[in-house]
């Protein structure tokens, strides 16, 4: 981000004194920027490429000379991808708008291929290997309870069409998931408050086993201190508002990192009060994009 002020800066002055100039293209080495890799300047970086997502995958291309570039997919029919030109530009109205040469990747199935990306005019390419898999919305269990201990993850459909729900355990910010019995859940919404309802296989102590029984357990879900809030908004923490029957009508940043509490509720017909200390609990984070394919 700071090479990027710096480069916005110097191309504003070229600009103004009436140089055509692009920041991002200055002589140095031909490189391609990935915000889960960095800058690769090499052959062989590996990227993963969920095939659902909301959110455009994009690579930008830094160094070389930044006017010709050849794009080049292994197998077109696992990837796609949409080229766009480097920009540097300024109006009174817009202020000054500087954008490097990018791909933005369109995943259509499964599976791996690789892209090759060439500065044609400076003769340097460079190789990425590229998977795509499945999507999911994962939630990661940060302080676990009897059934669910830290690190179990809860792996939703992605577009909440299904209510199959994978329940895993690992780590989400190592990418490294352990599938453990498949569920079924439901979020529902009732005097306003948000409950996240499994059906799952399980041992006599609560917890998901493939050779346990049928166990259904309901959660009302807090924040993390203990207090309630509205159903719709704590789906908004979740990072599921996207979900078919989640309403609007609050502010919505792009994103929530948050913790949230998960009180067993299971066989309780009224919504849990204040005043009520005593539950059974797990703490868990709002939901990441995993993808993933088990």
């Amino acid at each position: 981000m700071m090479k990027k002020l710096i480069y916005a800066a110097v191309a504003a002055t070229m600009m103004f004194s009436g140089c055509e100039y692009h920041p991002y293209y200055d002589g140095q080495e031909f490189c391609i920027y990935d915000d889960g890799c960095g800058l690769i300047k090499e052959d062989g970086a590996h990227i993963v490429v969920p095939v659902k997502d909301k959110h455009p995958y994009v690579l930008e291309f830094y160094g070389g000379s930044g006017k010709n570039h050849k794009i080049m997919v292994e197998d077109p029919e696992i990837l796609g991808y949409v080229y766009e030109e480097p920009l540097v530009s300024s109006t009174l109205i817009d202020g000054m708008k500087v954008v490097p040469a990018n791909i933005v990747l369109q995943p259509k199935r499964t599976g791996g291929t690789s892209v090759t990306v060439e500065d044609v005019d400076a003769g340097k390419s460079i190789q990425l290997y590229v998977t795509v898999l499945d999507s999911y919305k994962a939630i990661e269990v940060s302080e676990g309870n009897a059934a669910f201990e830290t690190g179990t993850i809860f792996a939703l459909p992605y577009d909440g069409t299904e209510d199959v729900v994978k329940i895993c355990r690992g780590s989400l910010a190592d990418r490294d998931v352990e599938h453990i019995v498949d569920g079924r859940f439901a979020f529902v919404i009732e005097d306003d408050f948000l409950y996240f309802e499994l059906t799952y296989p399980a041992d006599e102590s609560g917890r998901p086993s493939a050779e346990g029984v049928e166990t259904g357990r309901r959660y009302q879900i807090r924040h993390y201190q203990g207090m309630p809030d509205d159903g719709t908004y704590m789906m908004l923490l979740l990072n599921l508002k996207d979900y078919p029957y989640v309403t609007k009508g609050y502010y919505e940043p792009d994103h929530y990192d948050v913790d949230l509490m998960f009180a067993d509720v299971t066989g309780l017909d009224e919504p849990m009060t204040e005043e009520e200390a005593e539950y059974d609990y797990f703490v868990a984070s709002s939901a990441r994009l995993l993808p993933w394919t088990f």
